[in-house]
């Protein structure tokens, strides 16, 4: 039996034993002549580790989840196919040994906008499990952007209302929910926090929001459970610094019963 685990991207030894020195790549596409970047994986283990790597598409869902595909399948929705090549593409460290991996840009074949993709390494861990042979394979994404001159950020909150609270199961608790999207030509990771105030504008709670990574043209929805309020009348202030000119805001207002 096989178990399919897909880890988080974190810059830490992942159980695979294979550390990684980056997991972002930003690459300019205003060079146009190929450009190589490197990525250093380094064998943490104390025994030799196998490993394959290739490049993938991804984007993420409405609440951050990422999703991936083959490279070249979102071709014309952000995919860097055919621009982007990884070599190697096996690899294998003895303990404590090190190799770099290397990204290369042909920047002549670079779609018009911001494009991404990711350099996926993959080990398989075989484990015995009462008795059973288990494998497990273990997914580090490497993340990279391929952006041309002239980009801008850009966001707005499209919408701030109720709904139901998915994010701690209680039943009949409402949620806030912040409908944010990128209007730029690149990619943002927006900060922000939710001010609860009176109607007579007295702040009555601040409460910092979850960084929001959206790519061009993606709409996130970001939920905060609703703290307890005595009765009486408030304003919901949203804010969201994507690192643009201005700031993306929002007001609703509310009666507590």
């Amino acid at each position: 039996m096989a178990v399919l685990a897909l880890l988080p991207v974190l810059p830490m030894t992942l159980p695979a034993q294979l550390a990684v020195g980056r997991v972002e790549l930003v690459m300019d596409a205003a060079n146009r002549t190929s450009r190589d970047a490197a990525v250093n994986v380094r064998n943490e283990s104390d025994r030799a580790v196998q490993a394959i790597v290739r490049l993938e598409d991804w984007d993420r869902t409405s609440d951050g989840t990422n999703r991936w595909y083959g490279y070249g399948a979102l071709a014309g929705k952000g995919s860097c196919a055919p621009a982007l090549s990884v070599f190697p593409q096996a690899l294998r460290l003895e303990p404590g040994a090190e190799q770099a991996l290397v990204v290369t840009l042909d920047s002549t074949r670079v779609p018009a906008g911001e494009c991404w993709a990711a350099a996926i390494i993959e080990t398989v861990h075989p484990v015995d499990r009462g008795g059973q042979r288990v494998s497990y394979v273990v997914r580090t994404a490497v993340k990279i952007y391929v952006q041309p001159a002239g980009l801008e950020p850009g966001g707005e909150i499209e919408a701030l209302r109720f709904g139901a609270d998915s994010t701690t199961g209680a039943r009949g608790r409402e949620a806030l929910e912040m409908v944010f999207s990128n209007t730029g030509t690149r990619h943002v990771v927006a900060n922000g926090s939710l001010e609860i105030r009176t109607a007579e504008n007295a702040l009555v709670r601040r409460i910092p929001l979850p960084p929001v990574y959206a790519l061009p043209g993606a709409r996130h929805i970001v939920r905060v459970p609703m703290p307890p309020l005595p009765p009486g009348r408030y304003v919901f202030l949203a804010t969201m610094d994507y690192g643009g000119a201005d700031i993306a805001a929002a007001l609703l207002e509310h009666r507590a019963r």
